[in-house]
């Protein structure tokens, strides 16, 4: 087993589908509002993101392996892409496991996951309080009724990172599950000139047809699933019920623009391009609409 210290959360199999010439991509930082020109080796990286220590200290690096394998089996399946070859069914399966995967261990799905979990679970305790379950454990406190129900309240509740991890890989393969059984459209940009962007966030929803007011997610009918697959290529994701896989052109500027919009926004930190030129109008644009 490798033990790699920098992880990669955008792996670099998919990072490079978006290099220039110079066989590295540019990348905007939202947070220190820089634009670099980086090597996909020094992309989108956290130390030890995905590396488990047992109480003893010990280090585990199961988890990055399997990753590895993952991108590994995922890799030709790109290429196949890349080069409009036809993709099976098998291989449709094994990159939605990608896809899925590359959704749900970023830095930012982590700290949400750890988030929204926290928040469930503190309501739960609170509920619980309420209830009376506690009752029992606040007559042995060796303190008031009403000191005791405070500390309760205050207690901090918090996930140990490999519950996170493997939590995050299971709903994952639940994900994978939907998208190899829904509609998938392979979009190749028509100009040379006219390219996508991606992201530290590749995997974005746009919602077409809502007839709900009580939010969308990857199963919500009328959702498209969106996300770059290469600098020149971009996969759709439809509903579930018609597991055909369509290739074919787009030749819209408007509809590319409109889409590398969507990247831009729905990207936590960093937004990643083989096209400075490109990145610049978006940076441009950006600002310009948050300054009026």
């Amino acid at each position: 087993m490798t033990k790699p210290k920098r992880q990669h959360y955008i792996p670099r199999v998919y990072l490079k589908n978006f290099t220039n010439s110079n066989g590295k991509v540019w990348v905007y930082d939202k947070e220190l509002q820089t634009l670099k020109e980086l090597s996909t080796k020094d992309t989108t990286i956290e130390k030890e993101l995905y590396t488990i220590t047992d109480v003893n200290g010990n280090k585990n690096y199961f988890l990055e392996d399997y990753f590895g394998k993952i991108e590994t089996i995922a890799n030709p399946i790109l290429n196949k892409i890349i080069n409009k070859q036809v993709i099976s069914f098998e291989d449709k399966t094994k990159l939605s496991l990608f896809i899925a995967l590359l959704d749900n261990r970023t830095v930012a799905s982590i700290k949400d996951y750890d988030k929204t979990s926290c928040e469930i679970l503190t309501w739960m305790k609170n509920m619980r309080l309420y209830n009376g379950e506690f009752d029992s454990l606040i007559n042995n406190m060796k303190c008031s009724q009403e000191d005791a129900k405070q500390k309760i309240k205050d207690v901090k509740i918090s996930l140990n990172k490999e519950t996170t991890l493997k939590s995050l890989i299971y709903l994952a393969g639940t994900f994978a599950e939907y998208f190899s059984l829904m509609e998938w459209r392979i979009l190749y940009t028509k100009n040379k000139n006219c390219n996508f962007i991606t992201s530290d966030n590749p995997l974005f929803l746009l919602p077409e047809k809502i007839s709900n007011d009580y939010g969308y997610g990857i199963a919500t009918q009328g959702v498209q699933k969106i996300i770059p697959l290469a600098y020149n290529i971009i996969l759709s994701i439809g509903e579930v019920g018609n597991i055909a896989v369509h290739g074919c052109v787009i030749s819209e500027k408007v509809r590319v623009r409109q889409i590398n919009t969507l990247s831009f926004m729905s990207a936590k930190r960093f937004v990643i391009s083989n096209n400075k030129e490109l990145l610049e109008n978006l940076i441009k644009r950006f600002h310009n609409k948050c300054n009026k």
